[in-house]
């Protein structure tokens, strides 16, 4: 099936003054297409730096991260931006525009990637109508449930089609009792459209993992 992630003896240290922090240390993995990895730890073992790492939204002190077998950190400027658009993440806080409507949540990865408005319109109306959020569409963050955004955040990260989903926390919100909710919808919407490798770090417990209706899972 070929690697879509790829961490290469991946370490990343924090300063705080005098104190020294080492989230990861020498990590390496391998994600292949079509799996679903999970992470598992304690809170403070590093899990979102990884995720961090993976999307360059942290830059490790040492080793490499190959999306694709492309080392981003190779890359610049729109280059680096167009690698990017391959992942999509989902935020453990979600990261929801307050300024902008549900509607324009979901459409800013696209209004970036320079789409056209009918192509825009096509895949947020797409978006909206399988997470069950087309009656909220005009509405603002602070509108919304905790699981009402969280399925925006979910829909945002999808709206480019990526190749690789990244999903911090992704049933924080505890809607894995919601038929539209994250566990039961959202990677779904990723296996059975993007073809998307899910890398999820810190699913709560074996027991989500064996109520997930997901396939192909791994977790380390």
């Amino acid at each position: 099936m070929g690697i879509a992630v790829a961490l290469r003896n991946v370490s990343k240290v924090y300063q705080n003054g005098d104190t020294r922090f080492q989230a990861l240390s020498d990590v390496n993995l391998a994600v292949e297409r079509g799996i679903i990895q999970g992470v598992i730890g304690s809170s403070g073992a590093g899990k979102s730096t990884l995720l961090r790492c993976v999307s360059l939204l942290e830059n490790p002190d040492e080793g490499q991260v190959l999306v694709d077998g492309i080392d981003l950190a190779t890359l610049e400027g729109e280059t680096l931006r167009t690698a990017r658009r391959k992942i999509g993440i989902i935020f453990q806080q979600f990261h929801l525009l307050r300024s902008r409507t549900v509607y324009g949540n979901v459409a800013l990865p696209l209004e970036l990637a320079g789409r056209d408005a009918t192509e825009v319109a096509a895949r947020v109306q797409d978006l909206l109508r399988w997470f069950g959020l087309e009656e909220k569409a005009g509405s603002y963050p602070a509108q919304l449930s905790g699981g009402q955004r969280q399925r925006v955040a979910v829909a945002r990260a999808l709206a480019t089609n990526p190749s690789v989903l990244l999903s911090d926390e992704p049933t924080s919100a505890g809607a894995a009792a919601n038929p539209k909710g994250a566990s039961s919808c959202t990677l779904g919407r990723a296996a059975g459209e993007g073809g998307c490798e899910r890398f999820v770090p810190d699913l709560k417990s074996t027991r989500s993992m064996r109520n997930a209706p997901l396939s192909s899972r791994r977790t380390m």
